[in-house]
């Protein structure tokens, strides 16, 4: 069985005399720039990287647990934003890791490979805050071979992109596997060691997980380290309790002793802690393999999103591909034991939605490697579902404001918690009554008003046993916290039409008049006005919202039922901040690419209630399993919303008879759904 810690020791002894050896020679490189008079710039540039291999290797002698508890919080925090500096603005426009200033100063193509050459050693603080020697070892040694060329007047741009480039491909398949690995390894503590021992009311445990840490981070731990306990308690009991009913209300079944991954943004430990504990109580067991951590800077990271451009070839996906089948198989034991995750996806909720700025120095997948990434992506996971099919595991997804949300972001986040626990009781009966009158339809009609161009027909596969069957699955609070949607599979064939939004924000990027068409259940046109180049707007679309792919289908048609989440978001001007999580719960949304039960389309699923079997889960792409399954999936899901207040109509157009209104200009208009347009009532008293 693999041993995560053991594979750090080994590696790192392995390595541990060429370590020190390389940083001594460095030491003297950082001496010797005054040899590149007729390359200043040269000069500069492996000075800075010098110096940072030199600061990091300092630092991972120094740092261990007593390190944190002996430096004050003001020093750590100091230490901290000195890390980070280079990459915040404005300082970023003028680091060499913007590859813009790169290019400025080398020129292309060769500014854009040392921009990326500087982007390996921003890596450092993390290498030395988990005493990764063996890492710094390897690219210690890239450095000094690199060093050593460009001294010797060696500046031709494929040699070194291949000397760069080598080191970088072995790194990246190793560092892929091990972090697959560490995912599920009982073994690894680092951060459960955290969670559940540390002192979480002293912020100064922040800076051991070796991110970086902002004034909001530490914000949110001096409010969760009073926050009543109580509801605290109930707010770990709602997610772990989701969780439970995630599985047989899926078909499945959870097994005791079960491993559950927990996956949560730094600052949220003391949340995390009473999760853990919930978890134990039924006798689950946790893991946690990293934390995210606010970003410095997006614009650098939107930079350097595709510098793998500059070795993604098959041979690497070849190579990359067998490593990870190889750890798939070494951590067989845990596989089988693993039952889901838990999320909270909390990311961008509050944070300022970006619009990046597109430069031309930026590397770019060209044609023939955004259909190597695809097919990439697609056969990986099918790898993965090999080894973890998705009849074995579930997952419960739950978000929370960060205080970068403003300055009301202790009320905000209160309003949240209270969306966030709602009794899914009641829901379960209206959701009830709405999907009644869905399946009395052949097809749903979406048409937008105030100025919304949406007009869209949402074709429904026919009911041949409506007395049993229905096509529309009644969601709780379960996979997804809040509770609030009836959700169905469309058929293709018959689904068209426009889908408009003026502005919208997907995974954190901003959208302005999106505009979305599709023939036969399949997107045939995209358009954007975020930019005023049409160029820069396409392959914004493609690479943010369609991710490269090509002739996608709609997967999932749905209607929030949360309007007390629509309401809390209206009254705190929060709209733009909403993760999808809760955003979906507010109106209509619509999925691109796979449906919600991809890989999964045999399995049983019934609606709490009446006990009706939902029969409509897959498409006639998905269906494809059967005959083509290379052709069957995109292993893609992207939701995007359609706010109440951009609904003229939500229309069950019936087999016979008039058609019915489900939400009529943005307020519910089904008889029975009364209750729902309360929180609407109540705004307006306010």
């Amino acid at each position: 069985m693999f041993d995560l810690n053991e594979y750090y020791r080994a590696e790192n002894k392995l390595e541990f005399d060429s370590w020190q050896t390389t940083v001594d020679r460095i030491r003297e490189i950082h001496d010797e720039t005054e040899r590149f008079h007729d390359n200043v710039d040269f000069g500069i540039l492996f000075q800075r990287i010098s110096r940072i291999i030199l600061d990091m290797s300092t630092v991972e002698k120094n740092l261990n647990e007593a390190y944190f508890l002996n430096n004050d919080l003001k020093t750590l925090v100091a230490q901290n934003q000195k890390l980070f500096y280079e990459i915040v603005s404005p300082a970023y426009e003028k680091s060499y890791a913007n590859p813009a200033f790169c290019v400025h100063i080398f020129g292309e193509p060769l500014g854009q490979l040392m921009s990326f050459f500087y982007f390996i050693y921003r890596q450092y603080s993390r290498f030395a805050c988990f005493h990764y020697i063996f890492k710094m070892a390897g690219y210690n040694r890239l450095f000094i071979s690199v060093y050593e060329n460009v001294r010797e007047g060696n500046l031709d741009y494929e040699y070194l992109k291949r000397l760069i480039t080598d080191e970088v491909r072995e790194n990246t398949v190793k560092t892929a596997a091990v972090a697959f690995k560490k995912r599920f390894d009982l073994n690894y503590r680092y951060f459960l060691d955290i969670v559940e021992h540390a002192d979480l009311s002293d912020p100064r445990y922040l800076f051991r997980c070796g991110c970086y840490v902002s004034e909001h981070t530490l914000r949110l731990v001096r409010f969760l380290s009073t926050y009543d306990s109580v509801k605290l308690e109930k707010l770990a009991r709602v997610i772990v309790t989701a969780y439970e009913n995630s599985f047989p209300r899926t078909g499945k079944e959870l097994q005791s002793g079960s491993l559950v991954k927990i996956s949560y943004q730094l600052g949220q430990e003391m949340i995390i802690r009473y999760v853990v504990r919930e978890l134990r109580s039924k006798g689950l067991e946790p893991l946690i393999d990293r934390v995210a951590a606010a970003l410095p800077n997006r614009q650098y990271y939107y930079d350097h999103q595709n510098d793998h451009t500059l070795y993604l070839d098959h041979r690497y996906a070849e190579v990359r591909l067998r490593s990870l089948k190889n750890a798939y198989e070494q951590s067989a034991h845990y596989l089988q034991q693993y039952s889901g995750d838990i999320s909270f996806v909390t990311g961008d909720f509050g944070s300022t939605p970006f619009v990046p700025l597109i430069k031309d120095q930026a590397l770019k997948l060209n044609a023939r490697q955004r259909e190597m990434h695809k097919v990439y992506v697609k056969t990986s996971r099918s790898l993965y579902l090999s080894h973890v099919p998705r009849k074995q595991i579930s997952f419960t997804a739950i978000s929370f404001p960060s205080p970068e949300i403003g300055e009301n972001f202790e009320r905000i986040f209160n309003d949240v918690f209270e969306v966030n626990t709602q009794d899914e009781e009641k829901f379960a009966l209206v959701q009830k009554t709405i999907i009644d009158a869905l399946d009395l339809g052949r097809a749903i009609h979406i048409k937008g008003n105030n100025g919304n161009q949406t007009d869209l027909t949402i074709a429904l596969p026919p009911l041949l046993s409506p007395e049993k069957e229905t096509n529309f699955v009644n969601c709780l609070a379960d996979v997804n916290i809040p509770v609030g949607e009836v959700f169905t599979t469309p058929q293709l064939k018959g689904t068209n039409g426009i889908l408009h939004l003026e502005e919208t924000y997907v995974l954190g990027y901003k959208f302005i008049d999106l505009t979305l068409t599709f023939e036969d259940g399949y997107l045939v046109d995209f358009r954007t006005t975020t930019f005023n180049k049409e160029s820069d707007n396409l392959n914004y679309i493609d690479e943010h919202l369609l991710f490269h792919h090509d002739h996608l289908p709609i997967g999932e048609f749905a209607i929030g039922t949360n309007t007390l989440a629509y309401v809390m978001a209206r009254k705190h001007k929060i709209l733009q901040f909403l993760p999808m999580l809760i955003s979906e719960k507010m109106g209509p949304h619509f999925a691109l690419g796979d449906s919600c039960f991809s890989h999964q389309e045999d399995q049983r699923v019934f609606n709490p209630v009446d006990n009706k079997e939902v029969i409509a889960k897959e498409n006639e792409k998905s269906a494809l399993r059967k005959s083509y399954p290379s052709e069957a999936y995109t292993n893609f899901h992207l939701d995007i919303n359609l706010p109440y207040e951009s609904i003229g109509h939500i229309q069950v157009m019936t087999k016979a008879g008039p058609n019915i209104d489900i939400i009529r200009n943005g307020k519910f208009a089904l008889p029975g759904t009364e209750f729902l347009n309360d929180p609407f009532l109540d705004a307006g008293a306010e």
